[in-house]
């Protein structure tokens, strides 16, 4: 029988001194490596359309520039959440849909709720 540490993320359950740690740490070790306003799209997936207002509220607080709110994409409201599916579904519809051009950068958030981990891939859509 596997023990219940097993399950968590983190040295002890629950998590909120490596919570508190991890966000001391970012964003700002990254500050001035990546310049978020050459982003032409910020697709996100998340969980809960009050993420995204979390997420923007956050970074601002920093005073780090996360595009206007129409910047970023999600077709949450419309497919509901479909796990680790979703952000490869809304890249799919965001092509379809023309939304997206060749030279157009893109930097995708993906957030994993059970381990409070967010991941980001940058990209540069070519012709």
């Amino acid at each position: 029988m596997r023990s219940a540490r097993w399950f968590t993320c983190c040295s002890r359950w629950p998590p909120h001194s490596e919570i508190l740690r991890i966000r001391r740490a970012s964003p700002s070790g990254w500050l001035g490596k990546f310049d978020p306003q050459q982003v032409t799209w910020f697709p996100a997936h998340y969980s809960s359309e009050r993420m995204k207002t979390m997420v923007l509220d956050e970074l601002d607080s920093r005073g780090i520039w996360a595009g206007r709110p129409e910047m970023w994409y999600s077709n949450l409201s419309r497919v509901g959440n479909i796990g680790s599916a979703s952000i490869f579904v809304i890249l799919d519809e965001m092509l379809n849909d023309g939304m997206i051009s060749p030279g157009d950068t893109l930097l995708c958030m993906v957030p994993e709720s059970g381990r409070f981990a967010v991941s980001f891939m940058h990209l540069t859509a070519v012709g």
